[in-house]
């Protein structure tokens, strides 16, 4: 427990110094060079305590580099459950950095992409996108939503 505390708060001592010099921008122009990805567990969507401070140093670089959006972007097997898990992860991350303060149009929201299933990805783009997407397959989810969403489900 104490290696996790330290491993922690080690990488917020090294992000967030990095974080004034990784956001500058001008007006039109994103030049955000860098964020770290959330890491899930297995079959889990719901952020951790490690990865919700990673979101809090994301979340400083985004709030700095005001002309830049962000695609966050979740992976996936082939299966219609590994599909709703990559969605869900995706809509954490966002929940999490709409709650703290980003702009939802600032964000894309983008799953099933191939790749390591168990990140998610925040890359800093000018491209525009969807900031929303319905869930592809809600009784699938692992999210703690889900029970209320599909109570008649088989």
């Amino acid at each position: 427990m104490q290696v996790k505390k330290m491993t922690c708060f080690i990488l917020i001592v090294i992000l967030l110094p990095l974080a004034k010099l990784n956001a500058q921008t001008t007006a039109d122009s994103c030049t955000i060079a860098a964020l770290p990805s959330v890491v899930f567990k297995q079959f889990h969507v719901m952020l951790s305590a490690e990865g919700k401070k990673i979101l809090d140093v994301a979340y400083t670089i985004i709030q700095q580099a005001p002309a830049c959006k962000i695609n966050v972007i979740g992976y996936t097997g082939m299966s219609e459950a590994e599909q709703q898990t990559s969605w869900d992860r995706v809509y954490s991350v966002v929940s999490y950095l709409v709650a703290k303060g980003v702009d939802k149009k600032r964000i894309i929201f983008t799953y099933g992409m191939t790749g390591d299933t168990k990140l998610v990805d925040l890359v800093a783009t000018t491209e525009d996108g969807p900031n929303t997407v319905p869930a592809p397959m809600p009784c699938y989810s692992y999210h703690k939503l889900t029970p209320k969403r599909c109570k008649n489900f088989h």
